[in-house]
């Protein structure tokens, strides 16, 4: 099952294959815009994929108000949680265990979040009242770093798969769209 509006992400190891179907989340909710509600009526719905027999098997569902992000390792995969109060926290569910981990619970906008090298995390954040995001960077052990909106905002962060470089999208308030790449080894590098 799939609800055709957020596509079914897969383990990197191919092991696991995890679907939206339900009702889909809006598309302001989608791209953590203010008044964005809740997705009631979603179902994340985990499966195994079965390497000898070609097929596959329904795992685990979650019947939460959670959004699939595009993010996974072979570990699990990240969700957001739109919450009432327009608030958004970002979790990781365990493929195994389909057990959910708070990674970013706080009273912020938190959308966006990419999986990186060594338990590295990043993410787009904005306050309530404010309209850009910011680039949030959690590094193990040194805590989280943050690169503000400034005039433009940070949209779409994505590590690379061959170094610890982190890479996101810049948009200027002058509607210039720029790629920005910079070395995610640790916050001085950043």
């Amino acid at each position: 099952p799939w609800n055709s509006t957020i596509l079914p992400l897969a383990s990197p190891d191919g092991h696991w294959l995890v679907t939206s179907s339900g009702k889909p989340a809006s598309s302001a909710a989608r791209r953590g815009l203010p008044g964005a509600t809740p997705p009631i009526g979603s179902r994340l719905e985990i499966w195994e994929l079965l390497a000898g027999h070609s097929g596959l098997r329904e795992h685990a569902a979650l019947d939460l108000p959670l959004i699939l992000t595009d993010a996974a390792d072979d570990e699990g995969f990240l969700v957001e949680a739109p919450q009432s109060n327009g608030t958004r926290w970002i979790g990781k569910v365990d493929w195994r265990t389909s057990e959910l981990t708070w990674l970013v619970k706080d009273d912020a906008i938190n959308s966006m979040p990419v999986i990186g090298p060594m338990g590295r995390l990043a993410w787009c954040t904005r306050q309530r009242d404010e309209k850009r995001f910011a680039l949030s960077v959690r590094f193990p052990g040194s805590g989280t770093f943050e690169i503000p909106a400034n005039s433009g905002e940070w949209l779409l962060p994505m590590w690379s798969r061959r170094s610890t470089r982190l890479s996101a999208w810049r948009l200027g308030d002058g509607g210039v769209l720029t790629l920005v790449s910079m070395d995610g080894d640790s916050p001085e590098t950043m």
